[in-house]
């Protein structure tokens, strides 16, 4: 290309000069004709390698279209067989898991799954843990039912206790309040009405447990308390002092 471009050059300078542009024209005439046999060689060889090339890509475009079609074969096979066992480990694990629902749903609270492992395992854990949960809970809330009819059940036996304890109480002050009854007697009657009104006081808290209030704090002389459960405690202590049941009070 220097050669070529160089001839044209002088060719070009020397246009006074016939004969010596007649040579310059020849010259670069040649040089043209050169490049352009060389640029046909260049072309011819990188044509046929460009050829050669492009069979041997075709050759392993071939093979890898054949390596492709055994793969999508082999991997169809695999995944079919994954597919089959991976439906397999899972069909049982679920059918035990549905199994346990069901008994679950029908009242058993007490089955429990075993022999599942990994995340059906956890499941399972998961299971027997809600399961146990909800038998306690059903417990619980038999025996709050259980509670609740107690305490129906105790108002209602308080309520028609309340009146003949009533009378009786009202009998024994009157007769506390005549003149002509001895001061033994009189401490007798104040007596049994203090145990009718401890009944009474009894009563009461069986209501406020069976329907409890709102609390009320007060103050209380712990002494009186004592004092008053020393003096109910003395006729059994009395009565029967061998007795295994009796009372000993110690001072």
């Amino acid at each position: 290309i220097h050669a070529y471009a160089e001839a044209l050059s002088r060719f070009f300078a020397v246009k006074s000069n016939v004969p010596r542009m007649e040579e310059n024209r020849n010259r670069a005439l040649a040089a043209g004709y050169t490049l352009v046999n060389m640029l046909h060689d260049m072309t011819s060889l990188t044509h046929a390698r460009l050829d050669k090339r492009t069979q041997a890509t075709l050759v392993k475009i071939s093979n890898m279209k054949t390596l492709i079609f055994i793969l999508i074969i082999l991997g169809a096979i695999v995944a079919i067989g994954m597919a089959i066992g991976f439906t397999q480990g899972l069909a049982r694990p679920l059918s035990v898991l549905l199994e346990a629902t069901r008994k679950l749903k029908s009242g058993d609270l007490s089955f429990r799954v075993h022999g599942l492992t990994d995340e059906f395992g956890e499941m399972a854990i998961a299971f027997n843990e809600m399961a146990a949960a909800l038998h306690e809970q059903m417990h619980n809330m038999q025996r709050a039912e259980q509670m609740t009819l107690i305490g129906e059940m105790a108002t209602g036996l308080v309520h028609e206790m309340k009146n003949p304890l009533a009378g009786i109480k009202g009998a024994m002050q009157v007769f506390q309040e005549e003149a002509d009854i001895k001061e033994e007697e009189r401490a007798i009657l104040s007596q049994a009405i203090d145990q009718i009104q401890r009944v009474e006081s009894l009563m009461k808290n069986l209501l406020n447990f069976a329907k409890p209030p709102k609390p009320n704090l007060l103050p209380v002389n712990i002494n009186d308390v004592l004092e008053e459960t020393v003096n109910t405690s003395i006729p059994y202590s009395s009565s029967a002092p061998n007795s295994p049941r009796a009372i000993r009070i110690v001072q």
